[in-house]
């Protein structure tokens, strides 16, 4: 009854934790408190800010990371699900794969813009504007990439695969002529 009653009393009572009027949430706050014990450890004097500001950042670079894996699997999602039948070299129409992969870039950038919900002061804070603007064009860099190289991958072996059914089917077309 004791335990249940100070439980009550907590959650009622107690009011989010606050860092530049922006609620923390359990793993911002307990990454706040490391950045501050290991300032503490290196015998320098926390600095709430500086400790602020890194968790910031490397909320920003998560975000970016699970963007890009997010446009991974789903890339790995469309290869293993979109064969085309008897054929192994996993060929796709090249109109449905820029499609799927322009939607899924999308779809990823929105993963990532995400971080502006959750924190509204990168919006307004410069430095955290600028750190998110860098990552968002390194994310936008790093799909660009890996969308190029699929379109091309699939477009050599489309080529390929039109190559090998014209030898097979057409050997003796000169026979013919």
């Amino acid at each position: 009854m004791d335990f249940q009653y100070l439980k009550d009393k907590i959650y009622k009572d107690t009011q989010p934790k606050r860092i530049n009027g922006k609620k923390m949430n359990g793993n911002s706050l307990s990454r706040f408190i490391m950045e501050i014990v290991n300032s503490i450890n290196n015998n320098a004097i926390p600095n709430i800010n500086n400790s602020w500001d890194k968790v910031v950042m490397d909320d920003i670079v998560t975000y970016k990371n699970k963007a890009f894996t997010y446009f991974k699997e789903a890339l790995k999602k469309f290869n293993d699900t979109n064969r085309i039948k008897g054929d192994n070299n996993n060929l796709k129409e090249k109109e449905e794969m820029n499609k799927y992969l322009f939607d899924q870039k999308l779809d990823s950038i929105m993963k990532f813009n995400k971080i502006l919900y959750i924190n509204p002061d990168i919006e307004i804070n410069k430095s955290y504007k600028e750190i998110f603007n860098e990552n968002k064009e390194i994310l936008n860099k790093e799909i660009d990439k890996l969308f190029n190289r699929t379109i091309n991958e699939n477009d050599e072996k489309c080529a390929n695969f039109n190559a090998r059914i014209i030898r097979e089917n057409y050997r003796d077309v000169n026979y013919f002529i």
